[in-house]
């Protein structure tokens, strides 16, 4: 079973020991929903350009995860 303990002021987890940092705790619930499936799929995508070895693909992808997680507040400011 995974522990997961969240600081105090819920801007970070940490789990398995190491701390990473958590979507922004005051993000309006629609708009974390629409960024988790940004992220979600973005993923998705990534996977599929490694399998097809496809560089323009891959780094099209990559903008797509980490627009997704500065929306979310995991990257950025």
């Amino acid at each position: 079973m995974i522990s997961e303990l969240t600081t105090p002021d819920g801007r970070y987890i940490v789990l398995q020991g190491r701390l990473w940092r958590a979507p922004n705790p005051t993000l309006p619930a629609e708009r974390k929903v629409k960024y988790m499936r940004e992220l979600l799929n973005g993923r998705r995508a990534l996977k599929a350009a490694k399998l097809s070895g496809d560089e323009a693909a891959i780094k099209a992808a990559r903008r797509l995860v980490a627009a997704a997680q500065v929306g979310l507040g995991e990257r950025g400011n």
